[in-house]
């Protein structure tokens, strides 16, 4: 699907930043930590609006990367040059559209893991 010599960018949320807040708030306090890393839900959807929002609203992720696991797995997918990313630092302008809400999640203050891989030409 990706032309030869194409790029995309990929933003996921970074298990390690979230694994680094549990570590850091376990300390604190035990019942707030898995809150604070966003590593799951606290509990059930119970209304319907809510199990309707839990099966359909795509915001819950079926598997968690981090900057090292990411780039293993594109790089045995056959990518190339694949770089941790920062913000506004994309070589495609259109990375910038979705960028400001990923990187700057000010509700969780946490920095996602953004990673620009290349198919081989």
């Amino acid at each position: 699907m990706l032309a030869p010599g194409g790029v995309f960018r990929s933003i996921v949320p970074d298990l390690e930043a979230r694994a680094r807040i549990y570590l850091r708030e376990i300390e604190k306090t035990r019942p707030i930590a898995m809150r604070a890393s966003h590593l799951g839900i606290e509990c059930r959807p119970k209304t319907v609006l809510e199990r309707a929002r839990h099966m359909f609203g795509g915001y819950a992720h079926l598997w968690m990367w981090d900057e090292y696991s990411i780039s293993a797995a594109l790089d045995q997918a056959g990518f190339v040059n694949i770089r941790r990313c920062d913000f506004g630092d994309s070589s495609d302008p259109m990375s910038a559209k979705v960028e400001d809400l990923a990187f700057h999640n000010t509700e969780r203050d946490i920095r996602e893991c953004a990673v620009e891989p290349f198919k081989p030409a």
